[in-house]
């Protein structure tokens, strides 16, 4: 499996945790994290990842597909959505950050790791 640099976007700190230690388990790295939408465009900005995982619900006034459309329209670094929160409309606003695919929660680590590699 290639090793993709990967910032994970999710206001969930266990769950964030969790994405980290399986990715680098998978021998990804995580250049970065992020909880809100403000954070992870800074984190992206500076850390120029090939993927991006991204949750809908963020801390702030700004959710996942608004920060995952600024990504995608400023770095060319598309987004894979990781959500419990993945409805029609969530997935028809989502197509204006170009997504690599949506991940539904609960995900299982051997769906996690297909659509990194999916969408990597």
């Amino acid at each position: 499996m290639s090793n993709h640099r990967i910032v994970v976007v999710e206001d969930d700190v266990f769950i964030r945790l969790d994405l980290t230690t399986q990715l680098r388990a998978a021998g990804h790295t995580v250049v970065g994290t992020a909880d809100s939408a403000a954070e992870a465009v800074r984190v992206v900005e500076h850390e120029r990842p090939d993927l991006v995982l991204m949750d809908v619900r963020l801390v702030g006034d700004r959710d996942g597909i608004e920060a995952a459309t600024e990504i995608w329209q400023r770095f060319a670094i598309r987004s894979l959505f990781v959500s419990a929160n993945l409805d029609a409309s969530a997935r028809a606003k989502a197509s204006a950050a170009n997504p690599v695919g949506f991940l539904e929660k609960p995900f299982t680590p051997n769906g996690l790791l297909a659509a990194v590699a999916a969408g990597a």
